[in-house]
């Protein structure tokens, strides 16, 4: 509700009133009503020449009184909608005052769809059962909004809640920090009321296919616990610390629930036990489980057969044995599958065939993880599934009939041919600098690269070139359904809709990686017993770890306005590598001289050892594979950086700022210092790296380093 000083007229002797913006049942827009009326103009004025400006701040009054009011209550309508909406954007067009944006009129339709499913009711109960004393409803309420509108943390929700939405109230971020422990603790009633609620408003929902699909969120740190352990991200990363979710849709798309696994748990070993707990809380007898080729494995069909699902899962062509390449590449069986326009013309060309076999397999015995360590729910799906042991105990023999489904189309082929040749560019780039191939896993343009004993060694491999381009275009469904094979297809390619999911939750929620920013800012300094002496340049060069969401427009908002020179950088990783290259060798100069570093002044050959020492870090950083960071320094064998460093080090040496910014650091710091170095040499072995000036530099700095 918006009011707002009125006249009848803009003429002199014109009427004054207060008024506002109501809605009137079967009225589908807003209609403007007189709250006071104040006689004429001209005689308001004679009695008072500041009589409009008193009415204007009594105008202003009653809009601070209703500001932040919920204005509707009423089950959502396209009319009551428009309305509202209507009122907001005046209100906001109106009042000078107003934080309110525009994207908050979206915040109106969230609260009628909400209090239409009556998700107030289980919260409610939930705080009675809890004791719970803060109002877990309404933080509950303006949680789930905030999320879907402005996804944020907890404590930027709490601030600019109240400022952006109407009727959000989220401000104290103690209430809602202990709220999320009683809401975590009802998780599955409150995900079973939900369901239930769901499909009280949309009874036609179709519960009966189930799209699955699982994801991992990454945390940028080394400590594991309970939930959080080493495992391969979605991020094509290893050991990030992470936990894995699985989410289940209807084929609609509709969230059924989801699960949180600890971060080593594979794709495959959380689908069965999922699904099965699935059934038992929507009472459904059979799932038709859908999902990607990650989780197609002999013991994931096996187990669904027996337990009475069905499946639709994509399958590994390229991975499948000579026999099925050979039927798939076979042109016997195929049938046109053409994408016609109404007009009949041909957008899109292609085929698809069927191909059955019916055999034993053999796999190891599957471990199926919970969401929790329950081992009465482990027996119990184990005696479901009568797994049937050999004598060695490792292997269960099982008998499959399988069809898999087959479609080629033009657009796919074209698709797949470019981006095979995008890599393959990729692939001659490794060849011709053979320093930039990283050893471990072969992907992206690696796996096009056959490297015998060295890098040197490195060549394209054209065989897998030839091998792959057979089947550009293909793609392969595999599933226990007697339904037609296009509508196989058509349930298969539902399965965006489970895969848009999670791409909001990873993007626009940014869920993915749980990332922190790392900094090194150009100051120094040391206490003394009455004083601080200190240097600050006011330059920070600051960012976030390779792959992570980028943070550059938000380091550009905390330091707006301050003196600072910002450097951004995406790779701190490297950078961050690069810098304990170069201060460690300044660090032994340190212990060398216990500390007093003007020991050292026109000590020319000492100090071109510490900058071989830096150069043999920095070619051991980039024979890996990272990057040298600063840019600068990229050319750290060119006699330019020598001639630059060795004037800084002699400039280090001959004055105070080498116990400003190296020697107080390093003689408060040794265990630091020491740790560094350790990390320093790791790394260094691992990667075959020579560097016999450190070692000896290391070796005179005596008694500090262990």
């Amino acid at each position: 509700m918006r009011y707002r000083l009125g006249f009848s007229s803009k003429l002199e002797n014109s009427s004054v009133y207060i008024e506002c913006s109501v809605r009137k049942p079967g009225v589908n827009h807003p209609i403007r009503e007189i709250v006071k009326r104040f006689g004429k103009k001209k005689d308001l004025l004679a009695q008072d020449p500041l009589a409009l400006e008193k009415i204007q701040r009594e105008v202003d009054e009653m809009n601070r009184n209703c500001k932040g009011r919920q204005l509707v209550s009423s089950p959502a309508s396209l009319e009551s909608l428009s309305s509202d909406l209507s009122t907001l954007l005046e209100r906001q067009s109106l009042d000078k005052q107003a934080v309110f944006e525009t994207r908050s009129a979206g915040c109106l339709i969230l609260q009628r769809l909400y209090d239409q499913l009556k998700f107030d009711a289980k919260f409610d109960y939930i705080k009675k059962c809890s004791e719970f004393q803060y109002d877990l409803a309404k933080i509950a309420k303006d949680l789930i909004l905030l999320r879907i509108l402005n996804p944020a943390s907890k404590r930027r929700s709490s601030i600019e809640g109240p400022r952006h939405y109407l009727g959000v109230e989220l401000n104290n971020l103690d209430h809602i920090y202990k709220s999320l422990d009683v809401l975590s603790k009802h998780k599955t009633d409150i995900i079973r009321y939900w369901n239930r609620q769901i499909g009280k408003e949309v009874p036609e929902r179709d519960t009966s296919v189930c799209l699955y699909d699982i994801t991992t969120y990454a945390f940028e740190s080394t400590n594991a616990d309970d939930l959080r352990d080493f495992g391969y991200s979605k991020d094509k990363k290893f050991n990030e610390v992470q936990v894995v979710m699985a989410l289940a849709t209807d084929k609609d798309g509709l969230p059924l629930d989801y699960g949180l696994y600890k971060g080593n748990q594979g794709e495959g070993a959380t689908m069965v036990p999922f699904v099965d707990e699935l059934k038992k809380k929507f009472n459904i007898k059979s799932f038709t489980v859908v999902a990607d080729r990650g989780l197609n494995s002999k013991s994931n069909i096996d187990s669904l057969v027996k337990l009475g699902d069905n499946y639709v899962l994509s399958s590994k062509i390229r991975g499948a044995s000579d026999d099925i390449k050979a039927q798939v590449l076979s042109e016997e069986g195929r049938i046109s599958m053409n994408k016609v326009t109404d007009d009949g013309e041909i957008i899109d060309y292609g085929w698809y065939k069927e191909i059955h076999t019916d055999g034993p397999i053999k796999y190891d015995t599957p471990e199926y993880a919970f969401e929790e360590a329950d081992e009465e729910k482990t027996k119990d799906l184990e005696a479901k599934l009568k797994h049937v042991k050999t004598a060695s105990g490792k292997t269960v023999k099982s008998k499959l009939k399988r069809r898999y489904i087959i479609t080629w189309t033009a657009s796919r082929a074209r698709k797949d041919k470019k981006d095979r040749e995008r890599l393959i560019r990729k692939a001659k780039a490794l060849v011709d600098s053979p320093s930039d191939i990283k050893a471990g896993f072969k992907r992206g343009g690696r796996s096009y690269v056959v490297v015998d004993m060295d890098p040197e060694s490195a060549r394209i491999d054209d065989a897998l070139i030839a091998e792959q381009s057979k089947f550009d275009g293909i793609h392969v469904v595999e599933t226990s359904l007697d339904a037609p094979a296009l509508e196989v297809v058509k349930i298969y390619k539902n399965l965006w809709k489970i895969e848009d999911s999670f791409r909001h939750l990873k993007s626009s929620f940014r869920a993915r990686p749980v990332n922190v920013l790392f900094a090194f800012a150009l100051s120094a300094g040391h206490r003394e017993a009455d004083r601080v002496v200190s240097i600050d340049l006011k330059k920070i060069t600051i960012g976030q770890l390779t792959g992570a969401t980028s943070n550059k427009q938000l380091i550009g908002r905390i330091f707006h306005g301050t003196k600072y020179k910002v450097v951004y950088e995406p790779n701190m990783e490297d950078y961050l590598l690069c810098h304990a290259a170069f201060v460690m060798p300044a660090a032994f100069a340190c212990y060398k001289t216990d500390g007093d570093l003007k020991k050292l002044r026109g000590d020319t050959a000492y100090l071109n050892r510490v900058l071989d020492a830096n150069i043999e870090g920095y070619r051991a950083i980039r024979d890996a594979g990272h990057t040298i960071l600063p840019k600068e320094d990229a050319d750290f064998e060119g006699e330019k950086y020598r001639k630059t460093c060795l004037r800084f080090f002699k400039l280090m040496c001959a004055t105070s700022l080498g116990k400003l910014c190296a020697s107080d650091h390093a003689m408060n710091a040794i265990d630091e210092m020491s740790a560094l170095n350790r990390d320093l040499k790791k790394f260094f072995d691992a990667n075959g790296a020579a560097y016999p000036v450190w070692q000896a530099l290391e070796a005179e700095a005596g008694r500090y380093l262990q």
